[in-house]
C-alpha cells in the first residue's frame, strides 16, 4: 500500500519551536512546512545556524513540495521526506534512540550511520539552479550523505555549480553530482579546515562542523569562516596576524605580499601602504592555509621580521572578506 502523503493544505506552517537544531529539524520531519525559533539563547548556536543553512537549501521542496510521513527504513532508523517530482527529494532521517544506531533508507540508502538522537537530511536526484526538470538541470546532486549547506550555480564566470557540505574531520563520505549530464562521485575526506575538491567544472567544498557557526557566503561566490576564505575560483587562503610598533612616519609593505591586508581592521593596498604610528595589528590574507616562513615587514630603510599568528574571531582585526 502507498505511503500516506500531505499536500500543501495538511502541511501545518510557521510552526514555532525551540532554539535548537534538534527541535527545527525534527518539526519539518514531522510535517511543517516552516518553522520558527522562538527567541532564546539557543544551546548550541553553530548546530541551529547549520539546520537553518539546510533548511535553506530546500526551501523550494518545503514551499511546493509533497510531504511523505513515512519512508521505509531499518536498524531502528525513522524517516519522513519533502519532494517535488522531477525536481529532488530531501529524506529526513532520525535515530529516536539514546545510541548511535546504523540502518537503511530504501531505497536510495543502503547503510547510514547516526548519533543518538540525530536527524540527517539526505538530498537525492536533486536540481541546482532553474530547471524544467532535474533531467533537464544545469547541474544537479545525486545523492549527498552530509548536511548541504549550499547548492548553487557559480556565478560568471565560472562553470557548474558549488556545492557545499560539513562533517566531523576525520569522516569520509561520498556525494555523486552531475554537470550538463556527466555524473561524478566525489569521495570526501573531512579535515580541521576547509577542503575543495574540483569534479568536472563543480566545486564542493567540505567544511569541518566546527566552522558553520560563523560561515558566511558572498556575493560573489566566496565563503569565509574562522579566518578562513574559499575564493569563488576553488582557492583556500586563512587570514593570520602580527603587532608592531611603528615609531617614525613613512611607508611600507610586506614581503612576500600577501593577497589582502587590513592593518587595525582597515583594509590597505598589500603593496605599499602608509604605516601607522604605533602598535597596530597587521591582518594580512595569505593563499595555500599558512603564512610564508619568513614574513617581513619593510619600512623605509629598514627590515623587521613578523611573527605570524593564527587570526581568531577573538583576535581583533576582523577580517570579513
Amino acid at each position: 500500500m502507498a505511503n500516506p502523503v500531505n499536500t500543501a493544505a495538511d502541511v501545518p506552517d510557521a510552526e514555532l519551536v525551540a532554539p535548537d537544531a534538534d527541535a527545527v529539524l525534527g518539526a519539518i520531519a514531522r510535517g511543517a512546512r516552516r518553522v520558527r525559533p522562538r527567541p532564546g539563547s539557543p544551546a548550541d548556536p553553530a548546530a541551529l545556524r547549520r539546520a537553518m543553512l539546510q533548511l535553506d537549501v530546500i526551501s523550494e521542496l518545503l514551499e511546493r513540495g509533497t510531504y511523505s510521513p513515512s519512508v521505509p527504513a531499518t536498524g531502528g532508523l525513522v524517516a519522513a521526506s519533502w519532494s517535488i517530482r522531477e525536481r529532488g527529494t530531501a529524506v529526513f532521517v532520525t535515530n529516536p534512540s539514546d545510541a548511535p544506531a546504523t540502518g537503511s533508507v530504501f531505497p536510495a540508502l543502503p547503510s547510514l550511520p547516526l548519533g543518538a538522537r540525530e536527524t540527517r537530511i539526505v538530498l537525492t536526484d536533486f536540481a541546482i539552479g532553474p530547471s524544467a526538470n532535474y533531467l533537464a538541470a544545469y547541474a544537479g546532486l545525486v545523492k549527498s550523505m552530509d548536511p548541504v549547506l549550499r547548492a548553487a550555480i557559480r556565478p560568471d564566470p565560472h562553470p557548474g555549480a558549488l556545492v557545499v557540505v560539513s562533517g566531523a574531520p576525520g569522516n569520509r563520505s561520498e556525494l555523486v553530482l552531475f554537470h550538463t549530464g556527466r555524473g561524478q562521485s566525489v569521495e570526501i575526506l573531512f579535515e580541521d579546515r576547509p577542503v575543495v575538491h574540483q569534479a568536472d567544472g563543480c566545486l564542493v567544498v567540505a567544511w569541518p562542523t566546527d566552522h558553520v557557526g560563523s560561515l558566511q557566503f558572498h556575493d560573489d561566490g566566496s565563503q569565509t569562516a574562522n579566518g578562513w576564505r574559499v575564493g569563488p575560483d576553488g582557492s583556500v587562503a586563512r587570514w593570520w596576524r602580527a603587532t608592531a610598533t611603528i615609531s617614525r612616519e613613512g611607508s611600507g609593505r610586506l614581503d612576500p605580499a600577501p593577497a589582502a591586508l587590513r592593518i587595525d581592521g582597515a583594509p590597505v593596498s598589500p603593496g605599499d601602504f602608509e604605516l601607522p604610528l604605533g602598535t597596530s595589528t597587521f591582518t594580512a590574507l595569505w593563499e595555500g592555509g599558512s603564512p610564508p616562513v619568513d614574513v617581513l615587514l619593510l619600512p623605509d630603510g629598514a627590515c623587521w621580521a613578523l611573527g605570524m599568528d593564527d587570526w581568531t574571531p577573538d583576535s581583533g582585526g576582523n577580517p570579513t572578506a
